[in-house]
């Protein structure tokens, strides 16, 4: 006969059948047949079989137990594979990720058994979280569970744009989810648990369709390269690609002139370079003869906008080819420009010429002054109180005394230049003409733009911009038609018609497209237009060229271009030029006087151990070196001004960006 027996727990089962059969627990024959270890009812309910049997010497009965597996997501104890556990076992281990706990079948072997918690997993005994270290006593009655914590998926992308919009970067990251399970263990009396982490399943990769979805949403809109975002999407490891790349815009190109004769063009000295030049060859100026080909023509291309990564337009600069001009004694045939005269050739203000060239051994009161329009050479002295002007260059093979030299070009003097007045370059006439207009210009419409916001302001806006400028043309500023039509003539004379001036003024201040005229933006855009264009005319009206003079004394010598010293220097003289001014012997002397440049100034040696004053002056940028300077060599940058107090030599002057004259030197 069989009777149940039920409790909260296996040992309160035992208990009551032990009581009530009158036998020892451990003889007890039965099995589990019901265990219920919910968070809110727990029951076990056992089946003692064979009743009628038991007797106080019936000892030679074993106990059979049978053992509960949970799921994998909450763990709970089981026993060994044949549900019995030996006599000799005793204790917890945790085994394929379950925690497993076997008490012995007698009471000498129930010891204690204790387990402890670990990071990263949450330990349940009977339903209740344990919330500390431990360790905590547990039998195999007890219901353990745990959960693991999960890491989630990481699935991320990033989308980063160039300031200038014309590159843009991505950086894709996958990870898979983590969760952490109970690592096996042995069995222990007291253990101690730890956790390891099992990678489960990656995120699903973007989609090229998701991808260029993100890409929208940023404004990449254009330059995908479509190539490097797939290569990004599949690899997701977290770094940097570049996935989209601008069209920058491409300015347009003038047409060129390529010069084949050496015109003395300016060469830029670089102090810090060790190229030796020899300025006498370099600006040395030959004669050509008729049907020498002068220069070549090189067309000029058509550029093209851009485009950035998000899809805006990026204006390409557009630059209008000047007109080929040319002068006396040349002609255009195809892309070259031939010599139509044996000559010197000369190139002012982009006008290719061949100048005829007056010869005379020397200047004085037999030949008298000397004006020409072309070159001149003088074979050999200039002498006192002569003139002598040329329209283009002008070479003297020997010497200057006491007279004035001027000419349109570049002058050479070979000799020495002593109590004279040497004056080279000259002013664009027509351009000078047609600056004065365009200011003229300029001041009528500043008027005009005044006028009408005052105008504006007083209607409260009733009126269009464009009546109010009419009524005002009509009535105050009647000139405006004329100046206009005057400077359309200009440019279409200097076949330059199509810049941005020009079509502004066709376009809206001419006739009936004054009404064309929306906003006072419009008149002030003109103004720009107009300051734009006088700003290039003040530019180009000075035609450069260089003077070269062997040695000068007492002398005045100005020059729109460089101002090279050949030979022994100057003495208390005034230098003056718009470029560079050059000393080319290191032993070459600069003593007293003033020597001004606006770029810089290279000389050899400067002032005299008795301490002359010697004044060098270039603006804030420029650069004063010497080979040797003397104390009172006065060094001024623009407003600034530095006195040198002692003889060295190696100089080097300039200012620092905090303003500072600096001057590099090592004392003599």
């Amino acid at each position: 006969m069989n009777r149940t027996y039920v409790g909260k727990y296996l040992d309160e089962c035992l208990n009551n059948a032990s009581k009530e059969l009158n036998v020892a627990e451990e003889d007890l024959n039965y099995k589990i047949i019901k265990d219920n270890h919910s968070f809110i009812n727990k029951k076990v309910e056992i089946e003692v079989m064979d009743v009628d049997l038991y007797s106080s010497s019936a000892n030679n009965h074993l106990n059979y137990t049978e053992y509960l597996t949970k799921d994998v997501a909450k763990k709970s104890f089981v026993i060994n594979e044949d549900n019995i556990i030996a006599n000799d076992e005793n204790g917890v281990k945790v085994e394929n990720g379950n925690v497993v706990v076997i008490e012995g079948l007698s009471k000498v072997d129930k010891e204690q058994i204790t387990i402890r918690p670990c990071e990263k997993i949450k330990l349940f005994i009977n339903g209740e979280l344990c919330s500390e270290k431990g360790p905590y006593e547990i039998t195999q009655s007890d219901k353990i569970d745990y959960i693991g914590e999960k890491i989630e998926q990481v699935k991320k992308i990033s989308v980063n744009i160039s300031v200038d919009k014309m590159k843009g970067y991505i950086k894709v990251e996958y990870k898979p989810a983590y969760v952490y399970k109970l690592r096996d263990k042995p069995m222990a009396k007291d253990l101690i648990l730890k956790a390891m982490k099992v990678e489960e399943d990656y995120p699903k990769k973007y989609t090229l369709t998701e991808i260029k979805e993100i890409l929208r949403q940023n404004k990449i809109t254009d330059g995908i390269i479509y190539k490097n975002l797939i290569e990004a999407c599949a690899l997701g490891n977290g770094e940097e690609m570049l996935i989209a790349e601008g069209i920058g815009a491409i300015d347009d190109t003038p047409n060129e002139i390529k010069v084949l004769f050496d015109i003395g063009e300016k060469r830029i000295v670089n102090e810090n370079s060790n190229e030796k030049i020899d300025y006498r060859n370099v600006y040395s100026i030959s004669s050509i003869t008729e049907g020498q080909v002068l220069a070549e023509i090189i067309p000029g291309k058509n550029g093209q906008d851009g485009k950035n990564i998000c899809g805006e337009v990026l204006k390409k600069k557009t630059v209008k080819s000047r007109p080929i001009k040319i002068g006396d004694g040349c002609k255009v045939e195809g892309n070259s420009i031939i010599a139509t005269k044996t000559g010197r050739p000369s190139s002012k203000n982009g006008i290719l010429s061949v100048n005829s060239l007056y010869n005379i051994q020397d200047v004085d009161i037999k030949s008298g002054n000397i004006f020409f329009a072309g070159g001149v050479h003088i074979k050999g002295n200039v002498k006192e109180g002569m003139k002598v002007k040329s329209g283009n260059s002008l070479t003297i093979e020997k010497n200057v005394d006491i007279s004035t030299i001027v000419a349109g070009g570049e002058i050479n003097i070979k000799g020495s230049v002593i109590k004279s007045t040497v004056l080279t370059g000259q002013v664009d006439m027509e351009k000078k003409m047609y600056l004065e207009k365009l200011n003229e210009y300029k001041d009528i419409i500043s008027k005009l733009v005044s006028a009408v916001e005052k105008l504006n302001e007083s209607s409260n806006n009733s009126k269009k911009i464009s009546e109010l400028v009419k009524i005002l043309i009509e009535n105050r500023y009647k000139s405006i038609p004329k100046l206009s039509l005057n400077i359309i003539t200009h440019s279409i004379c200097e076949d330059s018609d199509n810049n941005d001036l020009v079509s502004f003024i066709r376009s809206k201040m001419m006739g009936l497209n004054l009404s064309k005229i929306e906003s006072i933006d419009d008149l002030r855009n003109l103004e720009e237009l107009i300051n734009n264009e006088i700003e290039m005319l003040e530019d180009n009206m000075i035609i450069s060229a260089d003077i070269y003079i062997g040695y000068c004394q007492d002398s005045l010598i100005k020059s729109t271009g460089n101002i090279i010293i050949t030979d022994k220097g100057q003495y208390v003289s005034n230098l003056t030029a718009l470029n560079d001014i050059i000393f080319l012997r290191d032993d070459s002397v600069a003593r007293g006087g003033v020597i001004s440049a606006r770029g810089n100034i290279k000389l050899g040696i400067v002032g005299s151990p008795s301490g002359v004053t010697t004044r060098l002056e270039v603006l804030q940028g420029g650069i004063i070196t010497a080979k040797i300077a003397y104390s009172n060599t006065v060094f001024c940058f623009g407003g600034r001004i530095k006195t040198l107090d002692v003889s060295s030599k190696d100089i080097k002057a300039y200012v620092n960006k905090e303003g500072e004259i600096i001057i590099d030197k090592f004392v003599l």
